[in-house]
């Protein structure tokens, strides 16, 4: 009887040994949007965390703004056209390839290099950025979403979204 439960201790000893090194090699980065307005200024407000144990790199961050009511896709390919990039993006994987800032009207795509040039591999590890954007280019009272993709070789990208309205300040009333 002991030996049947040695036996049944090894395999499942082995089971979550097995478990564990499939969750290490296929975990993903960990990704999170915060967003704030403030005096003029969005601050957006980006996470990465890497939970596990082994480096996880990083080949683009990007976010994309446009209005809450459009694709990302349809954000993006409205600058792409805009900057005379014939290339459409039929999917957001497609967004991998941008590597500049783009900006028309109240559309943008801001590279965050913080995450693929200063940081190109993420330990075990969490990173922070803050983007600030001008609200000079926003329409008032308007809702605007924000994405915060992430991208790494032989992975599938991470996006995470948030939404924000730039509220116009508030009339000073009559003198009394």
């Amino acid at each position: 009887m002991l030996g049947v439960l040695q036996i049944l201790g090894a395999i499942g000893g082995l089971a979550a040994l097995g478990w564990r090194l499939l969750d290490e090699l296929s975990a993903y980065l960990r990704i999170s949007l915060s967003v704030s307005v403030e005096k003029g200024w969005v601050l957006l407000g980006t996470t990465v965390e890497n939970k596990g144990f082994r480096d996880k790199r990083i080949s683009n961050a990007l976010l994309v703004i446009g209005p809450e009511d459009e694709s990302p896709i349809a954000t993006v390919n409205a600058l792409i056209q805009q900057n005379g990039d014939p290339r459409k993006c039929a999917y957001t994987n497609d967004f991998a390839r941008i590597d500049r800032h783009l900006a028309e009207g109240d559309r943008m795509v801001i590279p965050l290099p913080y995450y693929f040039g200063e940081n190109i591999a993420v330990a075990d590890e969490t990173l922070n950025y803050t983007a600030p954007v001008s609200t000079d280019a926003l329409a008032p009272n308007l809702p605007y979403a924000v994405r915060f993709f992430l991208f790494g070789p032989n992975r599938l990208h991470r996006s995470t979204q948030n939404c924000f309205v730039v509220v116009p300040p508030a009339e000073p009333g009559p003198a009394a």
